[in-house]
């Protein structure tokens, strides 16, 4: 009887027979068949961790879903009241309640990226040629009272459902940190097989000390505003998704103010091109 070993201890036992009772096993036999039931035995312990990951991942999305449709539920109904009330205040009193209500879209745009995030990390990406148009103007419509100018594209990049998000999040960004009366410029050019867009307003712009951080996880585009800063983040995840690229646009030697230029690929790569693409990222 061979125990089968695990790190949590035995699991089990492997019996091994022979139909002739006379034969023994030699002491380098025995060590080779301890060391096939310590194998055995981590193997099921791995099988069996990765059905209780498997399961506890099940539970963990589960419990992410209701949250996240509760809170959604919450929040319109919350911003719903929250307009009814607006006009029957003024002063102080209404200051104070557009104060919440920022607050409450914070809150909702967060729980927005979170989603997004998690899409994201759980699915590869179906890429397929998106006509680019359409999807910049839809969220410019998000934007009604702000002044943002778009000539119009009959481009179409390599995405995915997913990339409106990335337009959302850029607007939003200038809208939140330009100045009172922000305006918006957006700019599509083309060269050879990419697509470059550049979004810029006339706020007061990027700090330098800033820009090398804008990316990254929980930073913020501003020091004295408020918020967990997933928006830019976010944004170079799809970006980099669809093998683009994301950065800070500051033009040397004209007057205008830094923005961001993203790049997007015109076509879908063949199969062979994304493997040198994978081969490429392994490497760096």
């Amino acid at each position: 009887m061979i125990p089968l070993i695990s790190s949590p201890g035995i699991l089990g036992f492997l019996v091994v027979g022979c139909s002739r009772p006379e034969t023994e096993f030699r002491g380098t036999e025995e060590g080779v068949l301890e060391s096939l039931g310590r194998e055995v035995g981590g193997a099921i312990e791995r099988v069996q961790l990765g059905h209780d990951l498997e399961e506890a991942l099940k539970q963990v999305n589960l419990y992410l879903d209701i949250m996240v449709h509760d809170i959604n539920n919450d929040t319109t109904a919350a911003l719903g009241y929250g307009d009814l009330l607006r006009e029957r205040l003024d002063g102080e009193a209404a200051d104070h309640l557009n104060r919440v209500l920022s607050r409450i879209r914070h809150s909702a745009e967060t729980i927005s990226d979170v989603s997004t995030i998690r899409k994201i990390r759980s699915s590869a990406a179906v890429l397929q040629q998106i006509p680019l148009d359409p999807v910049i103007r839809q969220e410019i419509g998000q934007f009604p009272d702000i002044d943002i100018r778009y000539a119009g594209t009959g481009l179409s990049v390599c995405a995915d459902e997913l990339v409106s998000v990335i337009f959302t999040n850029l607007l939003s960004n200038s809208v939140k940190y330009g100045c009172p009366g922000v305006r918006i410029e957006i700019a599509v050019t083309e060269s050879s097989g990419w697509a470059g867009i550049t979004v810029r307003d006339n706020g007061p712009g990027i700090p330098e000390s800033l820009r090398p951080h804008l990316f990254e996880r929980f930073s913020h585009g501003q020091a004295k505003k408020s918020g967990m800063g997933l928006g830019l983040y976010l944004t170079r995840m799809l970006v980099e998704r669809y093998g683009g690229t994301i950065r800070v646009d500051d033009p040397p030697g004209t007057e205008e103010r830094p923005g961001f230029s993203v790049t997007f690929r015109l076509k879908v790569p063949s199969f062979g091109e994304e493997a040198c693409g994978a081969a490429r990222e392994r490497g760096r």
